[in-house]
């Protein structure tokens, strides 16, 4: 083949260009002369890419993927499975943020969202919020929806938010990991890894929240 380079132009197939790399259907076309013996050899590396949701799917390689997820799918709610190490990707006032699942266990998961890292372990049904722009309003919003029955994939829903933090007073953070919005006994998700449905980005099961924090009342004056 004289370690000719492949083209990725259909059109410049031909005796002198004899590869091609078909990037939409994932092959590589090579032209062999009849009866030439070639014996056609393919080098490279893995390039770890970024999926875009939307529609996009897991990475089955060695690398976990990053999904960037679009502001109209953050506004309504976006659900994604995760697995240890999986992140999301969000742009929210302008600044790149991330949520990362850096443990997963039977009835628990632990992530961390940045950019200023806010680490927090949720339970199943679980919310947090999180201020994530310092200016006394959450930000962002995270519920873990099921944890699969083997505890390797976590599916969590984000949402893009802007509440303000009850007694806050001026700027800055009052949380350092998240208010707990609510908590349930909810049931980790059997049969293998499934996915709770998601259209459109929206989560479309009906939901049911009970705060279940001890609040220590004020003395009396």
């Amino acid at each position: 083949m004289g370690q000719t380079n492949c083209t990725r132009n259909v059109s410049q197939l031909n005796s002198t260009t004899p590869c091609y790399i078909d990037t939409t259907n994932n092959r590589i076309w090579m032209r062999l002369p009849h009866f030439s013996g070639t014996k056609p050899s393919i080098s490279g590396s893995l390039i770890t890419a970024s999926s875009t949701d939307g529609s996009s799917s897991g990475s089955s390689g060695v690398s976990p993927t990053i999904y960037t997820v679009t502001s109209n799918l953050l506004a309504e709610g976006y659900t994604r499975t995760l697995a240890k190490n999986g992140k999301l990707k969000m742009n929210i006032s302008n600044e790149w943020h991330y949520l990362n699942v850096t443990n997963i266990k039977e009835s628990t998961v632990t992530i961390i969202v940045s950019s200023t890292p806010q680490e927090v372990v949720l339970s199943v049904n679980e919310t947090r919020k999180f201020d994530l722009t310092s200016d006394s309003y959450y930000d962002l919003s995270a519920k873990l929806n099921s944890i699969t029955s083997n505890a390797t994939r976590a599916s969590i829903t984000v949402k893009s938010i802007h509440e303000q933090i009850t007694g806050a007073s001026g700027g800055g953070n009052n949380t350092q990991a998240g208010e707990v919005v609510g908590e349930g006994g909810g049931e980790v998700t059997g049969g293998g890894e499934k996915e709770l449905t998601c259209h459109a980005g929206r989560f479309d099961h009906g939901e049911a929240w009970a705060l279940s924090r001890d609040y220590q009342l004020p003395e009396a004056l």
